[in-house]
This record gives structure tokens, sequence and C-alpha cells, in this order.
């Protein structure tokens, strides 16, 4: 807004016409937006790296990312009895930003709201986001038991509904430790392995987790080693 304005007061008899492109875009800032004539486009990173490949372009955070992402051995991690999907919402959550986002690091909180008696710390976690982005964006470590829990204000602050900000609900902390968030495993990829057709979250998408087989764990990890090589 600020930049339009500047721009309108330089040449006030120019047409200016700007476009806000975002991976998510709330839809009261949009609206607002678009009513003086900001064009509002949600850009995903499955487009974004697509057109960055096409020119060979290196994004300026690429460097920190890929220590963030390399910075454990996924095949020095312990097998586990328990491997859950914790899945976010991209209209709900920033999830995105939330894990690129430094004051956040490696130290994450997530919501229990299916199989609150069988998740437990110890147990590993994959972060999927939902929507037209579908895929594995992080794989953690679950380092607390359910409780009621608030989330810090730096995590907090990325979700779009207010309605969903400053209460006490029954959460895990859970450790990153390996941030895909500008690799990510999309959905269509898992799909090609004919094992992992009938996944829990391809079952029944809708809820926030859902439980891995010990064959599907070990299919999905093997997928990220090559994946990240």
């Amino acid at each position: 807004m600020e930049y339009y304005g500047l721009l309108k007061n330089e040449q006030p008899d120019s047409i200016v016409e700007l476009v806000l492109c975002a991976n998510v875009i709330p839809a009261e800032k949009k609206k607002f937006l678009e009513t003086i004539g900001i064009e509002c486009k949600e850009l995903g990173i499955n487009s974004i790296n697509t057109i960055a490949s096409k020119y060979n372009y290196q994004f300026l955070d690429a460097e920190p990312k890929v220590s963030i992402a390399h910075s454990i051995n996924i095949e020095s991690i312990p097998e586990t009895e328990k491997v859950w999907i914790f899945q976010a919402n991209p209209t709900r959550y920033d999830i995105l930003n939330a894990l690129s986002d430094d004051k956040i690091g490696s130290e994450i909180h997530w919501l229990v709201n299916q199989h609150k008696n069988e998740i437990s710390k110890g147990h590993l976690g994959i972060i999927w986001l939902s929507g037209s982005e579908a895929g594995i964006y992080a794989l953690t470590e679950i380092v607390s038991n359910p409780e009621f829990m608030r989330e810090p204000e730096d995590e907090e602050k990325y979700w779009i509904d207010s309605s969903d900000k400053g209460e006490e609900k029954l959460r895990v902390k859970m450790k990153v430790l390996k941030n895909l968030v500008n690799i990510p495993i999309y959905k269509n990829e898992l799909r090609k392995t004919v094992e992992l057709e009938n996944i829990s979250i391809f079952r029944q998408c809708q809820g926030t987790n859902f439980p891995l087989t010990n064959d599907e764990w070990r299919l999905i990890k093997k997928i990220i080693l090559n994946h990240n090589t």
C-alpha cells in the first residue's frame, strides 16, 4: 500500500498496476487490497521452484536452508515404534513461513486432535501441507507428551484466523530434524510408490494427526534419502 501511494504521488497522472504474490494471502487482506487496485496472486512453492530451475536461479536463503536440511543424517535416526503425520492447512496456518522463521528455529508445537492416547514423546513426526502443494515439508522428533499449552508468540502469529490464537489446546512440542521447506516431497511423488497408495492421509484427508505403519515409514525414509541426493 505504501509503495502504491509512493508511485502515485510521484507520478499522479500515470496508471499504476501492482500485483502481490505470496504463498498464502488471507481472504480479508486480499479483498481489501483488490478494492484499491492491487491484484493478488497466490503462487505455490512448486511453481516458484519450477521457475527458479528454468532460469538457474539460486534463492538468497538457499545456503542456510541447505545446512538446516542436512543438519542430521536421516540414516542415523533410530527406529521408533510410531511415526505420525501432522497436517497443516495453509488456509488456516502459514506453515511455510513458520518453518523458515529463524526466531522459531528447530522447535515447533502442534495440535493433537486425534490419537491423543497414542502419540507420545520419542515418536517421529512428519509435517504435511495440504492443498495444491500437498506433501512432506519437515521431519520431526516429538519431544513432549500431549498436554494443554499455548504456542509461543513467534509461532502463534502465523495463524491466519485470529480465532485460532491465544488458546490453550492439546499439543506436542516437536524438534525439527530435517527441514524440507525448500525441497518438499510432493504427494504425487509418494503416490508413485504402490505400497504408499493407501496411507492413512490418502484414505481420509480430514484431520490433523495420521498414523504411519512401520513399512510405510521405511519406504518414505528411503524416498527422503533419494530426494536429498
